[in-house]
């Protein structure tokens, strides 16, 4: 049996070189395809199967990473360093329901349980056919297990690769990013401010309120934006205020202003509603954002 880390080295540039001077074995997934010249922001997969003091040192800094950027995976398999780094490059590219092939950084811990969670069971079992064991650090640096399917018919997963999905699994991938996507354009515009939000409580709640925004009728990205800001600024409170609530029934689609329009003309109490939630602590939440997992490490 082995173990092995799993970094993704694009949330901490030039790590390759960090495992170079201290001589550890590992790969590049980016090998063999046209993303090869960049192994300085490539996943990289490391043996640290025999304790030494390079692999403490290894465990040390990638765990350091890893509890603050959701980048690092730690693996048991039967397969050798070049056996497994050989299967996992199959799946650096998937097929989307519209013919076209897209590159899947799965190896993103925020990406890894969203993608796991649509894949059919056969095609699960094929991605992680010779890995016995997958702990990782979450976006949040709590660890979970990734459940992995077992194949149960006696013989080995043989979905064709690239692995293809479906127009559901397709829809239900990108919608899993999402909120993600939003908090990463929101730190474009109010960055000092969602800093101040730990981690797991921004995402819950991001989470949340896009699928409120959905069932409002508000789907563009744009609107989901100003949307996302005044409930930030509200705490979500802003359903609340009458304004609003009327809006929200009457729905948008016949509204003669647009909806940023809509929400530069909100009146000033709509903002004052609520407290900012950046400005309110987990307590006064009412510990409605759950934070997942309660590991530290992952046992190492």
């Amino acid at each position: 049996m082995y173990r092995y880390i799993l970094f993704d080295s694009s949330q901490h540039m030039r790590f390759s070189s960090r495992l170079d001077r201290l001589g550890a074995h590992y790969i590049s997934l980016f090998d063999g395809h046209a993303e090869e010249p960049f192994r300085d922001i490539a996943p990289l997969l490391i043996d640290v199967t025999v304790a030494c003091e390079f692999t403490h040192a290894v465990v040390e800094e990638t765990t350091r990473v890893g509890l603050m950027k959701p980048c690092m995976s730690m693996l048991d398999s039967t397969k050798s360093l070049q056996e497994l780094g050989d299967h996992l490059r199959q799946f650096h590219l998937f097929e989307m329901p519209n013919g076209k092939l897209m590159v899947m950084r799965w190896y993103d811990t925020r990406i890894l349980p969203a993608l796991m969670g649509v894949l059919s069971p056969r095609q699960a079992a094929t991605f992680s056919d010779g890995i016995t064991a997958w702990k990782y650090y979450d976006r949040v640096g709590a660890v979970q297990e990734q459940r992995l399917q077992v194949v149960t018919d006696g013989h080995r997963p043989r979905e064709s690769i690239p692995l293809t999905l479906d127009t559901a699994q397709g829809q239900a991938l990108f919608d899993a990013a999402e909120p993600d996507v939003l908090i990463y354009e929101l730190r474009r515009n109010i960055r000092a401010e969602i800093d101040r939000v730990p981690r797991h409580v921004l995402h819950s709640f991001i989470s949340s309120q896009w699928q409120k925004a959905r069932q409002f009728g508000v789907t563009d990205r744009g609107n989901q934006l100003e949307l996302m800001i005044l409930a930030l600024s509200t705490s979500g409170a802003y359903v609340e205020h009458a304004v609003v609530a009327d809006r929200l029934k009457a729905g948008f689609a016949d509204n003669k202003e647009s909806f940023r329009q809509w929400i530069e003309n909100l009146p000033e109490e709509v903002w004052k509603v609520g407290k900012p939630i950046w400005e309110i602590s987990e307590m006064d939440l009412g510990g409605s954002f759950d934070r997942s997992g309660n590991e530290t490490s992952l046992g190492l």
